[in-house]
């Protein structure tokens, strides 16, 4: 649903609050370097302001605005074939050294492809090899990085990346409304602060099902079942609170996408009308359809000038003067 005609000012108003009023009175640096690095795989997400790589293959990387998204490569189509070249290699180099032994000299240069075919084997199977995503700095800063492994929260935080994706991909149409700088300053920020509270979130998951497998496990007259329950009881508190916390934080991202996606669309239905006013205004200075047609006004005059010019040949004619229109 698209914003009320005449409350574009109020529309503009409320992006800006929403995009700007968190940064002012604050200083944004103005920087091309990437301020996020997220990593995933099918089974973990690294979210992390400190670079984040791929190890032991090949990596593709995705980059939006300040994020930088890296994930391993998909392995080739094709059945990698490093294993057999190696084989080859091998073979080849017994091969040059028994000729070698056997007094050949072209044993050296045999044995020297063999070594190259191992080589190259061993190149291909890195090539084709199955990259890990990793943090090298994780041990160092591990206060810097965000891991997530279950499937709801990593789902969680991919549809906070589309939503951040859609937001970014508006904000050159608005113009002056916002500062694109400090506006992917915040962006980054808030998913990285997202993935916070969801590590939090999954950890105190892990906890609370640990509490519960020990107070399932001991006699509800054991004493520490007691204490075991409030810290159960404390636990369910804290993960309603980082829900409601979650949802707030991918609500807002929310409101930011369809902010930009909406004032973009209406912008453009603004457009429209305005071309399509501008096609009528030009109909207007044109003939149209039941008005007087310049055609036919020239056939009309062209009509009239030829009964003229056969009503001076019939005078002439009946004055006895030769005239070019009498055989007509």
């Amino acid at each position: 649903m698209g914003w009320l005609p005449g409350v574009v000012a109020r529309d503009r108003r409320a992006i800006r609050r929403i995009m700007g009023a968190a940064v002012d009175g604050g200083d944004v640096a103005a920087t091309d370097a990437p301020a996020l690095y997220i990593a995933h795989d099918d089974d973990t997400v690294i979210v992390s302001a400190l670079p984040l790589t791929v190890a032991g293959g090949r990596a593709e990387t995705f980059v939006w605005g300040k994020v930088v998204e890296i994930s391993p490569a998909d392995a080739p189509a094709v059945p990698a074939t490093a294993r057999q070249v190696r084989g080859l290699g091998v073979v080849v180099i017994v091969g040059g050294f028994g000729l070698n032994c056997a007094g050949f000299q072209q044993g050296l240069l045999v044995g020297l492809l063999g070594l190259v075919l191992v080589l190259v084997g061993f190149a291909r199977g890195v090539a084709v090899r199955p990259g890990v995503i990793a943090a090298p700095q994780l041990q160092a800063r591990p206060e810097q990085h965000h891991v997530l492994v279950h499937d709801a929260d990593r789902e969680v935080f991919s549809d906070a990346v589309e939503l951040g994706q859609r937001a970014s991909a508006t904000w050159p149409l608005l113009g002056d409304l916002i500062d694109v700088a400090a506006a992917e300053w915040l962006l980054t920020h808030a998913l990285l602060d997202l993935a916070g509270a969801l590590e939090q979130r999954q950890e105190l998951r892990e906890l609370r099902g640990d509490v519960a497998g020990h107070v399932g496990r001991r006699s509800p007259a054991d004493p520490q079942v007691r204490d075991l329950s409030a810290r159960l009881a404390a636990a369910d508190v804290a993960l309603a609170g980082l829900d409601d916390d979650i949802e707030r934080r991918v609500g807002g991202l929310r409101a930011v996408a369809v902010a930009g996606e909406e004032f973009v669309r209406d912008e453009e239905v603004r457009d429209l009308t305005r071309r399509v006013d501008e096609a009528i205004g030009r109909l207007a200075s044109v003939d149209s359809p039941g008005s007087q047609d310049s055609g036919a006004e020239l056939a009309g005059h062209l009509e009239a000038v030829l009964r003229a010019y056969r009503e001076l040949a019939d005078q002439r004619g009946s004055d006895g003067e030769p005239t070019s229109a009498a055989g007509v």
